[in-house]
């Protein structure tokens, strides 16, 4: 986990590790590289946000709890499986708990959107959409 601060808000990053599917039921499930342990989980709530992160290479699910923002990180290492997801149509939750899972609503659509505007739009940095092409739409650089 990460503390980012910015207008005197905390932002807790976690790490997405892997996603794992299951194909039969049409869910994917993101399981966090360390269990998040600053705030009970039952508080936090899905924003239905994507932004992006292009120096980190990163698309970030935004969550919200007590006033505070919490980000879910997807690195490069998991866009294989997120992409796999993506076009499965799957509804994709997160794994806060043993026992607690969230749905990640709006995941799809805001996934949508910033797969368009980030092909062949330079303003996200020259790696960074090489690296969106190569792996959500199959192409060499």
């Amino acid at each position: 986990m990460d503390h980012v601060w910015e207008d005197d808000e905390v932002i807790e990053q976690w790490k997405v590790a892997s996603i794992q599917t299951n194909y039969e039921d049409g869910v994917a499930t993101a399981i966090l590289a360390s269990p998040m342990r600053s705030l009970p989980v039952h508080l936090l709530q899905a924003k239905d946000h994507v932004l992006v992160d292009s120096h980190g290479f990163a698309f970030l699910y935004m969550l919200e709890a007590e006033e505070m923002y919490h980000v879910l990180r997807f690195e490069e290492d998991t866009w294989a499986q997120l992409k796999d997801a993506y076009e499965k149509e799957m509804s994709l939750y997160v794994q806060l708990g043993k026992e607690t899972i969230l749905q990640l609503t709006g995941l799809n659509e805001e996934m949508a959107f910033l797969l368009e505007n980030i092909s062949g739009n330079s303003n996200y940095g020259a790696d960074f959409e090489q690296a969106v092409r190569r792996i959500f739409f199959q192409e060499t650089t």
